[in-house]
């Protein structure tokens, strides 16, 4: 009797808190349930879309929702996100990322430090520092219009190929081709060095990746064991943390390898050129050891996670970006006007390619590619395709 009292005063006190005590200072929402909170019903709903638009109908254009434990203040209504966020942005400048368990993987056993997890002092100080060195090394300037002119040049060359390959082109896998034009973009900013053809099968892994990782994120099970790190013990949820863990072990490994190549090389070089990347001007400042506030940020551990960050959002974000777009247009315009088509052929075709410069003299295709970039921004998630 003693016993079932006890676990009955138990469910009790549990279902006050859950249901009223933890709730009771934040804004209305749905109903949270114990431990996974209203995940179950962004699973079924996902991507999450229909979700919250349900919530906000129901509960106003300010609601709370719960992942696992963690309440999400969700803000709406544009009038109020702006006050907020724009006027009284002082007040939300703290960032939470959803996790204790981050600091349980292997390759944040030593803390988490970058330009993406951080905040405060480290934030400011890194991010400062990424957008000046990639200002340095060509950011917005001719020297990096020229790059990506040449790869893409290379990805016409590679398309060409299998045109004239023994199927004619009838299997040309276009997202691969795009995937490294990209990635070999992004390597030559952080490493210095193109994606030659051989080296595609290595960036093909590390895509893969990426992309796994991303999958894993929203896995139900390693989103809660993230946020609540002690549930990586339990059956089931150990193997998805287990397999989560793997998989970042496995990229900052490769970043690791990378950072440690450039390291020699400039042991080998002494005559204290001026960086040509990310990761040179990144090693020249922690040369310098400069401590702020007593602290040194310019780490072995920072200078990984900023590659892992800067490498990752752009593979993920940019290659999306131009795959929405490009099925956006279709499913506008199953038959383009006529004019559009020519515009944007013209250009995209032309010798010799167009550049910066040209936009004054590109007046259908900056809108059509500006609408099509908007479109990527705001379209619901889902899974990459083959074109």
């Amino acid at each position: 009797m003693v016993l079932v009292a006890v676990v009955s005063a138990f469910i009790v006190l549990l279902l006050i808190y859950n249901f009223y005590w933890k709730r009771r200072n934040f804004p209305p929402g749905p109903t949270p349930l114990p431990l996974v909170g209203n995940m179950l019903t962004l699973a079924r709903l996902a991507p999450g879309y229909a979700a919250f638009q349900q919530w906000r109908t129901q509960y106003g254009p300010i609601y709370t929702y719960w992942i696992g434990e963690i309440p999400i203040v969700a803000v709406t209504d544009y009038a109020t996100i702006k006050e907020t966020f724009i006027r009284n942005g002082d007040a939300y400048a703290g960032r939470d990322f959803f996790g204790a368990g981050h600091e349980c993987l292997t390759v944040f056993s030593e803390g988490i430090h970058g330009v993406g997890r951080t905040q405060g002092e480290e934030w400011r100080v890194l991010r400062r520092f990424a957008v000046q060195a990639l200002k340095d090394i060509g950011m917005g300037k001719a020297e990096m219009e020229e790059v990506i002119l040449d790869e893409v040049n290379t990805l016409f060359e590679l398309v060409d190929e299998s045109i004239k390959g023994p199927d004619g082109g009838r299997d040309v896998n276009t997202m691969a081709r795009v995937d490294a034009a990209v990635g070999s973009v992004i390597t030559r900013l952080l490493f210095g060095y193109q994606l030659k053809r051989e080296a595609h099968t290595m960036f093909a892994r590390l895509k893969k990746m990426v992309l796994e990782e991303a999958a894993m994120e929203v896995n139900v099970m390693t989103k809660l064991c993230l946020m609540m790190p002690s549930l990586r013990y339990l059956p089931f949820f150990s193997s998805a943390f287990a397999a989560y863990d793997a998989n970042m072990s496995q990229q900052f490994a490769f970043y690791d390898d990378q950072i440690q190549r450039i390291k020699t090389e400039r042991e080998k070089n002494t005559g204290g050129s001026k960086p040509r990347t990310y990761v040179e001007a990144f090693l020249a400042e922690m040369d310098k050891a400069e401590e702020l506030n007593g602290r040194q940020f310019f780490t072995h551990l920072a200078l990984r996670g900023s590659c892992f960050e800067l490498y990752a959002a752009g593979q993920v974000s940019l290659v999306e970006k131009c795959l929405v777009s490009a099925v956006y247009r279709l499913a506008i315009y199953r038959r383009p006007p006529a004019t559009r088509l020519i515009s944007l052929f013209s250009t995209c075709f032309s010798f010799p390619k167009p550049k910066l410069r040209s936009r004054k003299s590109l007046t259908l295709t900056v809108p059509e590619t500006m609408s099509a970039s908007f479109a990527s921004l705001i379209a619901p998630s889902c899974p990459i395709p083959t074109l």
